[in-house]
Order: C-alpha cells, then structure tokens, then sequence
C-alpha cells in the first residue's frame, strides 16, 4: 500500500515537472491562443489606391481591409503569449517564478543528524483556467495559461546539534538546521529557438519546535518543524520565432469604375518574433512543516506556507520584418502597414500569498529521491519539484 501510495504521487509530481519543463524551457515557452487582440499589432499607415482611388476616402473598402489585417494580427498572435489583460502575462510569469523556488533550497523529509546535499529542478505555472486534474492528466487549455517558471538548484545544509552550542533560554541551537541554495546558468541551445540565463539564491534555517517519536524501522513521525529564509532568483527568457502568416479574403466592391470582378487581397506577414520576459524577485517564506516515515524507505511530507514576495518582470519583447497587402490583378496598389509587439510594461508577483505543498521521499540509506506539489491556495499558481539528496 506505501508503495503504491509513493509510486502514484511520485508519478504525479514527476508528470507536473515534466509538462511544465517541456513547455516552459524546452521551446514552447508561452500559450497559444487565439483572440481579437494580442501583443502583435498591424497599423496601416497608406491605404492605397484601387483602380486608381484613393482608398481612404472610401470607407466600405477600407473596412474591409481593415478585416484583412485583423485576422493576419490574430493569426500572428496565435503564436505569441496572452497579453489579452493588462501585464497579466508579466504578473502570471513573476508568479509562476516564484512557486517554482519553493522545495529547491530546503529539505522537509530526511531530518538529517548531520548534514544533507542534494540537487533539484522546479517549475512553476498559472495555470489560468485550467484544473489540477487537467495539468496531471495532460489535458491542459494551453491557451488558458499566464505565465512560467523553471529552476534548477544545488543545496546544503547542516544541522547545529553537532556542535557543542550551548541553550539560550527557550532557544536550543541544537534543534536548528541551516540551508543554502545556488545556481547560475545559461540555457542551452539543444536545437531550441529559447535563449536565456536562470540563476537563483537562497538561505533558510529550520526549528523543530515538537520533537517525533520513532518505532526503528517501521515508523518515525518527524515532529514539527518551522522554516523560514530568503530566496533571490531571476530569469531572463526569449523565445525567437521566425513566423510567415498570410490571409487572403475577397474585397467585394461598388461603382469602381474599371474593375468587372472583385479582387482577391493577400496580407502576408514575414519576420521573426521576439517574445519572453526579464524576471527578478525575492521571497521570504515562513514554513509549518512535518513529515512522518514508514518501513524506513517511504517518507511522506508537507505543510502549510506564507510567502511574502517582491521584484518585477519586464518583458523582451522584439518584432521585424515586414508586412505586404496586394492583388494579383494589380487593381490595389501602395497599401503600407508597420508592426509593433507589445508584452506590456511590467508585472509583479503578488505581494503575500498562502500555499501548500506535499511531497514524497524514497529513501535508500543516504541516497534520498524526493517528489513535491507546491499550490497558491486560492491562487491559479502550481508548482512542482524532483530532486535527489544525500543526507545522514
């Protein structure tokens, strides 16, 4: 029954982490949707002439090319991130960064005598619209996603009980463990259109403020821990598309001397798209934690957490190439239009939020494999971390 219990919400976590991974660092970074408006914009500056006339003085015409252009914007944003709320997807990506962070720098299952080290990869996402249920399954609106986030960590700690440090009131050092996190890199190419750097920071210290109880081998309760720290990360993401969009609809006009049928016009976008965010923020979270261990190779773990959070994002945002308008008989001619890509300004991470997390661990002696589910209560973000530890 522990076995089959570890292996679902191992598979569960493991699944989470790979969905959000996948999506968010190995090249399909943002959501697809398809909306009236988005952070691509077509603004013609010449309407042109058709058979000679000129096209802004008749307004039938016009509209309709405006129509032209208006699906081209939207075709184009299919591929871009959803912008439809004001800096929603820059507030949706310092969000998911800062639910990606949590679990990597601490460990709240090995209670370890000495010390503990270990590497970890987290991700985190707003989900938007989406159920739990739809992100574990894989049936997941990815046009209902806000926002990304992904880190990788190395960790360690020490537990104070180890020296001879002596009792300061109700405070005893030896119920303290302290924990560091690290890491800094640049994303690697892997064939991907995603360049960027991640980098990430953290210290925490944790007290056992109800010590456990133990039956060797069959049972240990960990007791009651709280843990609190600080977190410092940042991502600086880019997602390069090189895009070719057209549409062609059929410009049906009036009274236009010399033209017998109406003309097919083609908009046609070529360019490259450059589209991600600059995220940095810190939080500070403050923990209640327990665990409790079974048959020694089996621990399960969580708590509860409120984390208060700051920083910004800002967005990368870049667009090129060129937009064309024509037809083929030549009956419209000098349609000018110019392109501009907007991510919004800046977005920040909630300043406080309330979250719970769980989690399971594998233990093979020192060798610890561990699997949590991180969750904004009341919020849209989860998060998701695997790691491996060695601890004694």
């Amino acid at each position: 029954m522990c076995s089959k219990s570890f292996s679902i919400l191992f598979s569960k976590s493991f699944k989470m982490l790979l969905i959000m991974v996948v999506v968010a660092i190995l090249g399909s970074l943002f959501p697809v949707l398809t909306f009236a408006s988005g952070p691509f914009k077509i603004s013609v500056t010449n309407y042109g002439t058709i058979s000679g006339q000129n096209i802004s003085g008749i307004a039938a015409i016009k509209s309709q090319i405006d129509t032209v252009f208006q699906t081209l914007e939207n075709d184009v944003n299919t591929k871009l991130p959803d912008t439809s709320g004001s800096d929603s997807y820059l507030r949706g990506m310092s969000d998911a960064g800062v639910i990606a962070l949590k679990g990597l720098g601490v460990d709240y299952a090995s209670d370890p005598d000495v010390f503990v080290v270990g590497v970890g990869a987290g991700a985190g996402v707003d989900v938007g619209n989406n159920s739990f249920s739809d992100l574990i399954s894989g049936k997941v609106n990815a046009n209902h996603f806000r926002g990304f986030g992904a880190q990788l960590s190395l960790m360690g700690g020490i537990n104070l009980g180890i020296f001879p440090l002596p009792t300061m009131g109700i405070f005893d050092p030896k119920k303290l463990s302290l924990f560091m996190n690290v890491w800094k890199m640049s994303i690697p190419k892997l064939g991907s259109n995603l360049t960027g750097k991640l980098s990430n920071f953290g210290m925490h210290a944790q007290y056992k403020i109800l010590g456990g109880m133990s039956f060797p081998f069959f049972f240990r309760w960990g007791g009651i821990d709280i843990t609190t720290g600080l977190d410092v990360a940042s991502m600086d993401l880019t997602y390069i598309q090189d895009l070719n969009k057209s549409t062609q609809q059929t410009i049906t006009v009036t009274s236009i001397p010399g033209l017998s049928t109406n003309p097919q016009l083609t908009a046609t976008y070529a360019g490259q798209v450059k589209a991600g965010a600059k995220v940095s923020e810190w939080t500070v979270p403050i923990e209640v934690s327990s665990n409790v261990q079974l048959l020694y190779f089996l621990t399960f773990f969580g708590g509860l957490g409120m984390d208060l959070n700051g920083g910004k994002s800002t967005a990368n945002a870049n667009v090129g190439g060129n937009v064309t308008a024509g037809d083929s008989t030549g009956y419209i001619n000098g349609i000018n239009a110019t392109t501009t890509l907007d991510l919004g300004r800046e977005g920040k991470p909630r300043s406080m939020n309330a979250r719970w997390f769980a989690g399971t661990q594998l233990n093979f002696w020192l060798v610890k494999l561990y699997a949590q589910i991180n969750h904004g209560i009341g919020q849209n973000t989860w998060g998701a971390n695997l790691g491996l530890r060695v601890a004694y």
